[in-house]
């Protein structure tokens, strides 16, 4: 049986190590790309071609799971796995919520990414013994999905009240949450709250971008004279 991969991975001496390593595997054909956008022409323009790749989740042009939604919309035949760096519980969380055939971190041995894809070109899945005790220590970090949503927000320094209006949840249960969430960390003030949540894998690091628009409301309610730079 011959198996179509596409690997991406956007540092060359890596993807060429990959290519090497899975060259191993009998029956297999390989194409490449470095880009998000790279790996969505190769799926546009062969849409039954791919039936397994192996991807990076730090492509130029898409990161996280991002990319892996444009995948399945692109190719639903193409059964992807994650080969990745990072071990933050955030994005353990992250890939929980999308439809993968495997997920390997690149600091465990290379065998297991020839296992994972041996794995799933005859069907099967793959989650790497790493991962797994990472996704285990993800459900007991003590931190609902509603307690999480409401970290990644104050994170980005937004107010009680329009976290409220977000989560459609009351100003007040904002700031029990906010309590709660103080006393789970034993911070002293957001900002070490925010930072011993970062060295726990909890937010990403640095915390989130600011949604889209964000920047422009929060320049519309700032009063004149108050941004950097801006004289008065």
């Amino acid at each position: 049986m011959t198996t179509h991969l596409l690997v991406a991975d956007d540092h060359r001496i890596v993807l060429q190590g990959i290519r090497t390593l899975l060259s191993a595997l009998p029956g297999v054909l390989i194409d490449t790309a470095t880009t998000a956008d790279g790996v969505l022409r190769a799926l546009t323009a062969s849409p039954y071609s791919y039936s397994v790749a192996v991807v990076d989740l730090d492509l130029p042009g898409a990161h996280g799971t991002s990319l892996l939604a444009a995948i399945a919309d692109r190719s639903a035949h193409t059964r992807v796995i994650v080969y990745t760096m990072h071990e933050e519980l955030w994005v353990a969380r992250q890939l929980q919520q999308v439809p993968l055939a495997g997920v390997v971190l690149k600091s465990e041995p290379p065998a297991l990414l020839l296992a994972a894809v041996a794995s799933v070109r005859e069907g099967g899945e793959y989650l790497s013994p790493r991962f797994r005790a990472i996704v285990d220590q993800a459900l007991t970090c003590g931190l609902g999905v509603r307690e999480t949503a409401v970290l990644e927000l104050l994170a980005q320094g937004l107010p009680s009240r329009e976290i409220a209006t977000r989560l459609c949840l009351s100003e007040n249960t904002i700031e029990y949450y906010r309590k709660r969430l103080m006393r789970r960390f034993c911070a002293r003030n957001m900002v070490d709250m925010v930072q011993q949540a970062t060295r726990e894998g909890l937010l990403r690091c640095p915390p989130m971008e600011p949604l889209p628009g964000e920047d422009e409301r929060r320049e519309k309610a700032s009063p004149p004279g108050s941004r950097v730079g801006e004289k008065r």
